[in-house]
């Protein structure tokens, strides 16, 4: 008797224990897809905040006031270009994998 073994090489449903059928390949891309987009939004939503952030610590830095309290855990960097005060914060998004860089400027005249 040369037959196949039971569930093997026969007709679907041929009798052999069979787990749940495989998710179909595509499953896996849809899900990275979907996270990708996640964290996309997530990423964008924190550069709005920096940007806001960096405005905010440019005014306190031109008026004469500390510009760190607006930084939060974003880096600091203030420079002066003649009249002008910057502040540069930047913050590592996604795990590290993103680096967000928001950059202001205000007068430096004081209050």
């Amino acid at each position: 008797g040369g037959g196949a073994a039971p569930g093997v090489g026969g007709p679907p449903g041929g009798g052999g224990a069979r787990g749940p059928p495989a998710p179909p390949a595509a499953l896996p891309a849809a899900v990275l897809a979907i996270g990708l987009a996640v964290g996309g939004v997530a990423a964008a939503a924190a550069q709005v905040a920096l940007e806001q952030s960096a405005g905010a610590a440019a005014r306190a830095a031109g008026r004469g006031d500390d510009p760190a309290a607006y930084a939060g855990d974003a880096r600091l960097r203030v420079a002066r270009h003649g009249e002008l005060v910057c502040a540069e914060l930047s913050r590592d998004a996604l795990a590290g994998a993103l680096t967000l860089v928001a950059r202001s400027c205000a007068h430096g005249g004081g209050r």
